[in-house]
């Protein structure tokens, strides 16, 4: 929502009233964000010039710290701020000329009797805002977003320039008319939006000269009457504004100023920040589920080749036992093969602009392509097989999450490549299996763990962990759109109790509960709490025979 030039006069009382005398503790900045830190109260003054969002209001730390992730660069300005105006204090914050820019001046004592003073002033006018830190002559010192020297952003406040601000509102000054003209220029006056200024004109009538003039002060200089403010900050369809009255259907909203200034400012650049996050997170799981399509389309092919390798290394030799049948110049050739037991007629096709020589030497290489170890041809099909569920379950969360941790947290998962590595075991840490409808995975070490739980699962799987002992993560995912039965829930529960420590017991206990009850303890690997949990009491081995009645997942060596 846009801002309106008449919502900062009642800006500029509330910082007075807020930061007035107070010490900056810390300050943070970003790409076109600046967080003061003040050494009293929770929260911190949050000054942006963006584009679509300038402006001022309070936030949180945490809300800084999800800014700061997202991040990829310190700019030159944090430095500068960092250097002069930390544990400085602010004495002095005014409107400059009516306008949409604020001033924040503050000191630092140097030595005895010496103060060294800096400015902060932000222009927070659209697509023209930026924030300049003075020195104390009014020079320029560092800009949060720089001038080129042919003008720019904002004409000549380029960096080592004495600081200009932009042209006065046109308009008449409401300060210079007192009579009944007035009633004639609410329509025209400097300093205000132009929604405000026609609904001032076409309610012009309801209230009296004496009144309209105290109105329209009090707006350009709220608290200056005795008592409560009574300025009001309302919005007028997509513009916030402030007056003293309700302005007719506008949307009157309660509370501190800068407070209602967050919904206008930080909130909906964090929205942005988090969509743009997604966005990048989408784009890169639909590229590496690509890459990864690729990938296994060519395992599969190589896969189904080798089976070929022998009769390609055949080829090559009939080709040079029967030179004399084969004719110059031929696209194939028929030729007795011995296989078995019997000799069987075998085509091979020619190219013709080859020699017979040639056309031998290129079955060969085709053999020695293609004579690969079909073992390691299925494990790298299996660690594709079980990225390509990873990639999957983490196109399906990004979605659902609401958080930048959760969100920075998935994104160097995208990019593994587990089936680029050194050769592994034949069986990997994360176990899949498919059991009557519902696919079951299970992990067998810590970092299989926090992959099961975090990445694999969505909020409403099941997940199952041997009670009250160490032991591998387990979730039942529903692949056939039915709940699942006791059965099910007894061969998760086993696979569970087997990949724990008891897995030499009799019967374990183990409970199992919505993946949505289960949180990370920080700081650890794969270490959880959980809750809203049932029990089920079944054997370790249990699994095994019910899987011996059903077909395994592919990947699942079994056991």
């Amino acid at each position: 929502m846009a801002l309106a030039p008449e919502v900062f006069g009642p800006l500029e009382h509330a910082l007075n009233t807020y930061y007035r005398g107070k010490q900056c503790s810390k300050a943070e900045c970003g790409n076109n964000w600046l967080a003061l830190f003040f050494r009293s109260g929770s929260q911190c003054l949050f000054i942006c010039w963006h584009d679509l969002y300038p402006g001022f209001c309070l936030a949180t730390a945490a809300e800084i710290a999800n800014l700061k992730s997202t991040e990829t660069r310190t700019p030159p300005f944090r430095e500068a701020v960092k250097k002069h105006i930390e544990n400085c204090h602010l004495n002095e914050i005014a409107r400059i000329r009516n306008d949409r820019i604020i001033s924040l001046r503050f000191s630092r004592i140097i030595g005895a009797g010496f103060d060294t003073y800096k400015s902060l002033v932000a222009e927070l006018t659209g697509k023209r805002s930026n924030l300049h830190l003075l020195i104390e002559d009014g020079t320029i010192l560092e800009s949060g977003r720089h001038v080129s020297a042919g003008g720019g952003i904002t004409g000549g406040n380029r960096t080592g320039s004495t600081y200009s601000p932009p042209p006065p509102f046109k308009g008449i000054d409401p300060g210079k008319f007192h009579g009944p003209a007035l009633f004639f220029l609410l329509d025209s006056l400097s300093g205000y939006g132009s929604k405000v200024a026609a609904s001032l004109n076409e309610n012009w009538h309801l209230f009296t000269l004496e009144k309209w003039q105290k109105y329209l002060r009090n707006t350009f200089e709220p608290g200056i009457f005795p008592g409560k403010s009574i300025t009001i900050m309302q919005s007028l369809g997509n513009t916030l504004s402030a007056f003293p009255v309700p302005l007719g259907n506008a949307l009157v909203h309660e509370g501190n100023c800068l407070e209602i200034l967050r919904g206008d400012v930080i909130l909906p650049l964090l929205s942005d920040r988090m969509n743009s996050i997604k966005k990048n997170l989408i784009n890169n799981t639909k590229k590496r589920s690509e890459k990864l399509a690729s990938i296994r389309k060519g395992i599969e092919n190589q896969i189904m080749e080798s089976a070929k390798a022998q009769e390609y290394k055949a080829a090559g030799d009939l080709l040079l036992t029967y030179q004399h049948r084969v004719p110059k110049g031929a696209d194939s050739v028929t030729l007795p093969y011995w296989k078995g037991e019997a000799f069987e007629e075998m085509r091979i096709d020619l190219d013709p602009s080859k020699s017979l020589s040639d056309n031998a030497q290129s079955y060969f290489r085709k053999f020695r392509k293609f004579n690969v170890d079909r073992g390691e041809l299925n494990r790298k099909l299996e660690e594709i097989f079980l990225e390509e569920l990873e990639i999957t379950s983490i196109y399906d969360r990004i979605e659902t999450l609401d958080n930048f941790h959760s969100l920075a947290e998935l994104a160097p998962q995208i990019h593994s490549r587990p089936h680029q590595q050194t050769k592994k075991p034949s069986h990997g840490p994360v176990k899949v299996y498919e059991f009557m409808g519902h696919q079951v995975i299970a992990g067998t070490n810590s970092k299989a763990n926090r992959k099961v739980t975090f990445i694999f699962a969505a909020e409403d799987d099941l997940w199952f962990h041997a009670r009250g002992m160490p032991g591998g993560h387990v979730i039942l995912k529903d692949l056939s759109g039915t709940e699942a039965g006791g059965i099910i829930l007894e061969f998760a529960a086993s696979l569970a109790a087997y990949f724990s420590k008891a897995s030499n017991a009799l019967k374990v206990s183990v409970d199992y509960t919505r993946r949505k009850y289960v949180r990370s303890i920080p700081g650890s690997i794969a270490e959880v709490t959980y809750s809203r949990a049932r029990t089920l009491t079944v054997s370790p081995d249990l699994w095994k025979r019910l899987l011996s009645k059903n077909q395994q997942a592919p990947g699942e060596a079994g056991p």
